[in-house]
């Protein structure tokens, strides 16, 4: 009888940086796979529990923690499988204190060491030079067994999978694009029947794929309902997903490219204390959110906490300015992982960017206030401007920048995939 078993394999993109409490990388462990197939799952099915809890939240979210355990196991029991890996990469792997290269004796890009900000020096010597160590390449295999009376269940388990291999990975910086897989292969054994999925050849077939996981009549997610107060991140109707037009054959290159353009939009630049025009990577800078790299220094914030959210807090929490000012939620209530998530994709010889914006519930409304006052932050009002302004080019509300300046986006270097109708 044929072993009833889900075979998947990736690729490493883009280098990985795992390890323990010591930071040493030796293996990718089943623990981090598990770890992200539940993430998956979950926003793939959160939408479905909502819709049969009619729109109750903390029903929806019950319920599906029920069904995660049932299906991934946890304290109370085995799940309906068992996860090994039974192949870890070969590739090579870089120690603290070696320099990162994009190819050759190239060191890897200021983009790419923005998006891998704490993984490594960031400028001058100590540019390129890894703080972590990591696994730069090569492909890992894994094999789910399950049992035959749960075979029918194994379809989300699939489609977390597939999900997981054309927009997550592994390791710090995940969301930031390091760490990227890519699934290369898929084979599901079932009794005499075996079906197989592989990988895609070019962006169009990689761009179908992702919509036939939402399309899944059984575990598929209607693209919907809103998402805005969910208390999970999960695909809804205002989830957007994008590719970029530019395709290069080295995934650091890629991964620096659209760093290079997310630095511009988001930072200030270098301004020598003040005595010259702040430039980006030698350019001139954009000087977008200026209110934000003012917090403390400007005439009227000096002394006192300014009555404002900074407008960049929509890229993550925490996100601090000063040592004496900052941003935090209230009580235990103090991280928010980005809603815009990067991830760099292969496919035959090219590689891509893929950006995910998944814009649920930031943290509870009013609970993410400026150190030292009383004025709150609601992300859909004051922080999704900023993140649509950098993928579409919709205008950011500013305070004391020009707010028709459309500049830094990259939405002309980007196509839409889903919602598919839309096009920029």
């Amino acid at each position: 009888m044929m072993k009833r078993s889900i075979t998947a394999t990736f690729e490493i993109v883009t280098p990985m940086f795992l390890g323990g409490a010591d930071q040493q990388v030796n293996r990718i462990r089943e623990t981090s796979i598990k770890g992200a197939l539940t993430f998956w799952w979950r926003a793939l099915n959160y939408a479905g529990f909502v819709k049969k809890a009619k729109g109750n939240k903390v029903a929806a979210l019950n319920k599906m923690q029920e069904k995660e355990q049932e299906l991934f196991g946890g304290p109370k029991g085995q799940g309906i499988f068992l996860l090994k890996i039974i192949r870890q990469p070969e590739g090579s792997g870089r120690r603290k204190g070696d320099r990162l290269f994009e190819a050759g004796s190239q060191i890897v890009g200021p983009g790419a060491r923005y998006m891998g900000y704490g993984l490594m020096g960031a400028i001058g010597d100590s540019a390129g030079v890894l703080e972590r160590p990591c696994i730069v390449n090569g492909k890992f295999e894994v094999r789910l067994i399950y049992k035959q009376s749960r075979i029918v269940q194994m379809n989300g388990i699939i489609q977390a999978l597939k999900l997981f291999g054309l927009l997550g990975g592994l390791g710090s910086r995940v969301r930031r694009g390091w760490g990227s897989v890519a699934l290369v292969n898929l084979t599901n054994s079932v009794s005499e029947n075996s079906t197989s999925w592989r990988a895609s050849k070019c962006k169009t077939e990689f761009s179908e794929q992702l919509r036939d996981v939402f399309s899944d009549p059984e575990f598929g997610v209607e693209l919907t309902q809103s998402g805005v107060d969910w208390p999970v991140t999960a695909f809804a109707a205002q989830s957007r997903c994008f590719v970029t037009v530019s395709e290069k054959p080295n995934a650091l290159k890629t991964l620096n490219e659209i760093g290079e353009r997310f630095q511009f939009y988001r930072a200030w630049g270098y301004s020598a204390n003040g005595t010259r025009e702040p430039k980006v990577n030698n350019m001139q800078s954009l000087k977008n959110f200026e209110d934000d790299h003012h917090w403390f220094k400007k005439p009227e914030f000096q002394g006192e906490n300014p009555e404002f959210v900074p407008e960049r807090t929509a890229f993550g929490l925490p996100h601090n300015y000063d040592v004496n000012t900052g941003v935090s939620g209230d009580g235990d209530i103090d991280r928010r992982a980005s809603p815009l998530m990067f991830h760099i994709h292969r496919t035959n010889e090219i590689t891509f960017a893929v950006l995910l914006l998944m814009p649920n519930q930031f943290l509870p409304t009013n609970k993410v206030r400026a150190a030292g006052t009383s004025k709150t932050y609601n992300f859909h009002r004051d922080g999704l401007p900023v993140l649509e302004n950098f993928l579409t080019g919709s205008v950011v509300r500013r305070r004391i920048s020009d707010a028709s300046d459309k500049k830094g986006s990259v939405h002309k270097t980007l196509t839409q995939i889903f919602p598919p109708e839309v096009s920029t």
